[in-house]
């Protein structure tokens, strides 16, 4: 089982809301990699294992099962929908 991202770009451009990707932080909230006119990841294929649901999950796997925490990224996700991007159509 893996993680089905839907690549629209939402938690790219908002992270100032998880210290964890500072790295990553343009200086606006957006991630360096983030390509703007086309909404969507750069280097998606060779982004960092940081931006991978299911590389990370070894960080977590004390913590929850696997099946939770895809649950848990899910819901991140749709509050970032909810939050900022009421009308986003998936692709």
């Amino acid at each position: 089982m893996t993680f089905q991202c839907i690549r629209c770009g939402l938690c790219c451009q908002h992270l100032e809301l998880n210290s964890v990707y500072a790295e990553l932080n343009r200086g606006d909230g957006v991630c360096k990699n983030y390509d703007d006119s086309l909404r969507a990841c750069s280097i998606y294929e060779a982004r960092p294992a940081l931006c991978r649901v299911d590389e990370s999950y070894p960080l977590f796997a004390k913590q929850m099962s696997l099946k939770e925490y895809h649950a848990a990224n899910w819901q991140a996700c749709q509050g970032l929908m909810v939050r900022f991007d009421k009308n986003f159509n998936h692709q």
